[in-house]
């Protein structure tokens, strides 16, 4: 009995520590993201006028999608960008 008490108790240790760690990952991810994104907005802010959409439209589209939303656009130039990126995540495409 005392061996199914142990199990569990490391069972459920296990559980919550593997569950407190992706929380914690999935708040940097998205507290980088967030930052990313401002100042992604600031960096543009710098060569063009923005309008409210487009501000809207950089702050909720996927990460994935939104480098070719960018250059349809002309938005911001590729260095820029590339620099923003190594800011923030460290790499480059």
């Amino acid at each position: 009995m005392l061996e199914i008490i142990v199990i569990s108790s490391l069972l459920a240790l296990f559980i919550y520590m593997f569950a407190r760690g992706y929380i914690k990952s999935k708040r940097e991810v998205t507290q980088k993201e967030k930052d990313f994104r401002l100042d992604l907005i600031s960096t543009i802010r710098t060569q063009k006028e923005l309008t409210e959409e487009l501000e809207i439209n950089i702050t909720e589209l996927p990460v994935r999608k939104l480098s070719s939303f960018l250059n349809d656009n002309s938005l911001i130039d590729s260095e820029s960008y590339d620099r923003v990126i190594k800011k923030h995540f460290g790499t480059g495409k």
